[in-house]
């Protein structure tokens, strides 16, 4: 059985940019024995092949010409969009791109088409292969936040809906509770790698890892707040931040969410000016004890949880899936999360991590002193989190992937 991914028009296919680039690669190198699955892109040069073969993944690329040129001019014009019509939703966004794209896939004739996110995908694929079946897996909430009238012809144009999460899913199928589209869950996924990391050293002093994007909705404000807390507070502890400086634009956040913390959050600025204003919350003593790695690959990831204690992931709007979380919960590594989104699912407050209230210093604070304070707690919570990542393996995420594109095409 054929099938095709496609990557988000900003992604980097291999290596694998982002957590759904990276998604697209596991589950295809898990399924390629019993799937010829292709993993579709965007070229960053014209001079690029049009098709490489990469850990046995089959990736094809198109350029998208053009592109660059018509999003100037839509950027400019971007601002008098209704709020809800954002322009990232319609079909002029990476226009070039995804008319190749669809193109290029249609002269594959596959039988499964998973296209992540973009949902103005499906009207063109649906005319250039109305025989095959089209999977939507959502990784945000765009689905239930935009425009009803703008969304609903594409949810029913697709045979499933997939959300990274329950939290996903749940919030699609109550936007549009009269279709008949199928919706499922398939969760984000961790590599088997992680399994088996040594613990860290108990020797202080405690490590905490933060791994992800440096901005407003990831909450990196309350870690810096509550780290220098702790380091005042007289714990012997490190704080160390694996990503860079980089908002979402306004429309795919702010315009569509209203959401307090988040508005709360937008006062600290955008991008570098973000890090530099937050920088201002860490006194002298807790700056000498914060380092900021900026962006690795995402191998290298397993380096830095080698040597972590804790995982933090403190964001401030409801996290979809937070993989992350699931990543230090693998390497048997304790787990603080902030609650709300599709974290709860899996991070199970005293059992397999600690949560804390959503967009309060004070409770992160609380919580963070308790978790470095406790070796004990740190074990325990590590050790059931690993036992609960286990449903996580890529090999699992991918095994339930063919199950569902099985049930599509033959009903079974």
């Amino acid at each position: 059985m054929r099938v095709a991914f496609t990557s988000q028009p900003w992604a980097t296919p291999y290596p694998p940019s982002e957590s759904v680039a990276i998604w697209s690669h596991e589950v295809a190198a898990e399924a390629a024995p019993q799937e010829a699955a292709t993993v579709w892109g965007r070229k960053s040069s014209v001079d690029e092949p049009d098709e490489e073969l990469h850990a046995g993944v089959r990736y094809r690329t198109v350029y998208g010409r053009g592109d660059y040129r018509l999003l100037q001019a839509l950027e400019a014009l971007k601002g008098l969009r209704p709020r809800l019509r954002p322009l990232f939703a319609t079909r002029p966004f990476h226009f070039f791109y995804h008319r190749e794209l669809v193109a290029a896939i249609a002269a594959e004739r596959p039988a499964i088409v998973h296209v992540h996110n973009f949902s103005q995908l499906l009207g063109p694929l649906r005319r250039s292969l109305p025989d095959a079946r089209l999977v939507l897996h959502m990784h945000c909430e765009w689905l239930n936040r935009l425009d009803p009238r703008l969304i609903a012809p594409r949810v029913a144009i697709a045979d499933a809906i997939v959300g990274c999460s329950d939290y996903i899913r749940d919030r699609a199928a109550e936007a549009f509770p009269r279709t008949d589209t199928l919706f499922k869950t398939l969760y984000n996924g961790v590599s088997p790698a992680l399994f088996g990391l040594p613990a860290p050293g108990e020797a202080p002093p405690v490590v905490l890892l933060a791994l992800g994007r440096i901005s407003p909705e990831r909450g990196t404000h309350l870690l810096f707040a509550a780290f220098d807390r702790l380091i005042r507070a007289g714990h012997d502890a490190e704080l160390h931040i694996v990503g860079e400086p980089a908002t979402p634009p306004d429309d795919m956040l702010w315009r569509i969410q209203s959401e307090p913390r988040l508005t709360a959050a937008r006062a600290f600025g955008r991008d570098r000016a973000y890090l530099d204003r937050i920088m201002g919350l860490v006194g002298t003593s807790a700056r000498a004890r914060l380092h900021l790695h900026g962006s690795v690959e995402h191998h290298a990831v397993h380096e830095f949880l080698q040597h972590a204690h804790v995982v933090v992931s403190p964001t401030v709007v409801p996290e979809p899936f937070g993989m992350p979380n699931a990543e230090g919960m693998a390497a048997g590594r304790a787990v603080v999360a902030a609650d709300g989104g599709g974290v709860p699912e899996y991070v199970v407050n005293e059992r397999t991590g600690l949560l804390f209230r959503r967009g309060d210093v004070d409770d992160l604070t609380s919580v963070l002193e308790r978790v470095v304070a406790d070796g004990e707690l740190r074990m325990r919570l590590g050790e059931s989190g690993r036992r609960r990542a286990q449903e996580f393996a890529w090999p699992v995420i991918a095994d339930q992937t063919r199950a569902l594109h099985r049930l599509l095409v033959q009903g079974t």
